[in-house]
């Protein structure tokens, strides 16, 4: 069979979730391909049917907001099918939300298909862009099981004093305000819990954000921070050392979540809110997911789960790594690598014809 293009972006990243897709797309008969390739190389560009666009609408000011858009139509009048994945609600960062949100209606109206990855996008869509809706398609959130395959964990726990029993929970990824990381520190510190800890572990948005941050936390010895960007092959390290992850997110911008399928690959069950991800879950039995509607609820409901785990920890040893068992059957079923390259080969040969 011929091998085809496809323009891919963002391209040179080390997300695992682009790398995944992009794997996907060339087991599938596609060869990915850069925007600044396929614009600079006329054949390419003339090969080239799909573009497939993620986290494009982010716009910081007037001019990018100008460039990208005058990009999609150049696109559409060229007669290019145009692919918008949608990974959150609206940009997290409030400083983008002007020109940003009015990129994200402009992809919406250009794009050929607009991919969800949960049910409750269609909900966002109609909001955004009414009448865009039916343009959406499913394709499900992959697993990233093989990414780690080959990766044999290091517990941590002697390295940063941690006791054996100690129930550790863990907050991993990038630190920014959106997650809710204050909220977090005040809740760990208030309860007091006796043999938990909780390790934060991620590169701060910025150095100022960072001392903000190490002042709240102030002289608790039960919240441990590396506050610097995890790479890769240390992913697992995390994993290995923590009981459960946390992650408090913000509702009014957060949809889908990397880090809840990148939890369930390595085997461990997470808090959570109701965001999009967690709704669209067939089965939530392993989860510990919870619900607000203002951040005095969150504060309760999160503080609540965090107990609700403690207390289920010391009435079974073993849950979590049970609900951890769990998490990983279902990503590796329901998630499956073969059924999300199908499913993203089918909506490109839909698109191609």
């Amino acid at each position: 069979m011929k091998r085809k293009k496809t323009c891919y972006v963002p391209f040179n990243v080390t997300n695992p979730y682009t790398m995944n897709v992009k794997h996907f797309l060339n087991e599938g008969g596609f060869d990915c391909i850069s925007i600044k390739d396929v614009l600079k190389n006329p054949i390419s560009f003339f090969k080239c049917k799909v573009f497939n666009f993620n986290w494009f609408e982010r716009a910081e000011n007037s001019i990018q907001y100008i460039y990208k858009s005058a990009l999609l139509d150049f696109l559409k009048i060229s007669g290019k099918k145009i692919i918008f994945t949608v990974h959150n609600k609206k940009p997290h960062e409030s400083s983008k939300h002007d020109y940003s949100a009015k990129m994200m209606a402009k992809m919406c109206k250009k794009a050929d298909v607009i991919l969800g990855m949960c049910p409750e996008t269609e909900e966002v869509i109609k909001s955004i862009a009414p009448g865009s809706e039916n343009k959406l398609k499913y394709v499900l959130h992959p697993n990233y099981i093989n990414n780690y395959k080959h990766v044999v964990p290091k517990n941590l726990r002697k390295e940063l004093n941690f006791k054996t029993k100690d129930l550790v929970f863990l907050f991993i990824g990038a630190v920014y305000p959106y997650k809710n990381i204050e909220m977090l520190i005040d809740i760990f510190k208030s309860l007091e819990l006796p043999n938990t800890k909780l390790l934060i572990a991620g590169r701060p948005s910025s150095d100022s954000y960072k001392d903000q941050l190490i002042e709240r936390i102030g002289d608790s010895e039960k919240i441990i921070c590396d506050f610097r960007y995890i790479p890769d092959e240390d992913i697992p390290n995390y994993y290995q050392t923590a009981d459960i992850v946390i992650m408090p997110y913000h509702k009014e911008s957060s949809l889908n979540s990397g880090v809840v399928y990148l939890s369930f690959s390595l085997k461990r069950t997470v808090i959570c809110p109701r965001i999009g991800t967690i709704k669209a879950l067939a089965d939530n039995s392993f989860v510990y997911e919870y619900d607000y509607s203002s951040e005095q609820e969150h504060y309760k409901n999160l503080k609540n789960s965090i107990l609700r785990v403690y207390n289920d920890f010391l009435s079974t040893a073993d849950v979590l790594m049970l609900k951890g068992e769990a998490a990983f059957e279902y990503v590796n079923n329901i998630h499956s690598d073969n059924k999300i390259r199908d499913m993203y080969c089918e909506l490109y040969s839909e698109l191609i014809g």
